[in-house]
């Protein structure tokens, strides 16, 4: 069989002209490759595929936007403030059981306090990484007690748990489509997200 004879490929001047245009607006990371591969191929994805990182920065920026928005009205502000305490009460049990020096105790304090200054809510990796926190102190607490000794914490965890549930079921919906998006590994998502510097966010999920 003989094989067929491959076509060179030339770029004309009207497409030279156009491919200059998309490389002046790609984003920074995408320039700083240096390398007309990569811009070809990012422009090859955005055209056969119909996704590109602009897009994915608009989910980036929705997702951000849904999230900041749970402060805007006066049950989300009250919400989250209801969640802060309950919280903090969940980790002052703990400390109280497994002693206010102990490491976990002390982590899940500081995520308290940094979910707390996060006034704004612009930042769902605070949240995240405050219910993460609790949740461990709370869990190496009750494993350490008994259920009489531990019956304030248990209360306050199960108002720590009402509250984030709340917050996840009203005011994190469209939050969460957005951050499944990001979060996606599937080609070329996952590619033109990292050469847009687009960046992944936790998603919540309802607690038993």
């Amino acid at each position: 069989m003989q094989l067929e004879q491959q076509e060179n490929f030339t770029i004309h001047g009207p497409q030279l002209e156009i491919l200059g245009e998309v490389e002046t607006k790609l984003p920074a990371p995408a320039k700083k490759r240096g390398t007309a591969s990569i811009v070809f191929v990012a422009l090859a994805l955005v055209s056969v595929l119909g996704i590109g990182g602009a897009k994915l920065k608009g989910v980036e920026s929705r997702a951000v936007s849904s999230y900041s928005a749970m402060c805007t009205t006066n049950s989300g502000r009250t919400d989250a403030g209801r969640l802060s305490q309950a919280a903090n009460d969940v980790v002052t049990g703990a400390g109280q059981i497994l002693g206010e020096d102990n490491d976990l105790v002390r982590q899940a304090q500081q995520a308290v306090n940094a979910y707390v200054g996060d006034i704004s809510r612009t930042a769902p990796t605070v949240q995240s990484e405050m219910v993460s926190a609790v949740e461990l102190a709370y869990k190496t607490a009750q494993a350490t007690t008994d259920k009489e000794n531990r019956k304030e914490m248990d209360l306050a965890h199960d108002e720590f748990v009402s509250y984030q549930n709340i917050i996840v079921r009203e005011y994190l919906t469209e939050y969460n489509k957005c951050a499944a998006i990001l979060d996606s590994t599937a080609f070329p998502t996952a590619q033109l997200g990292a050469l847009w510097g687009v960046n992944t966010l936790p998603r919540f999920t309802l607690m038993g």
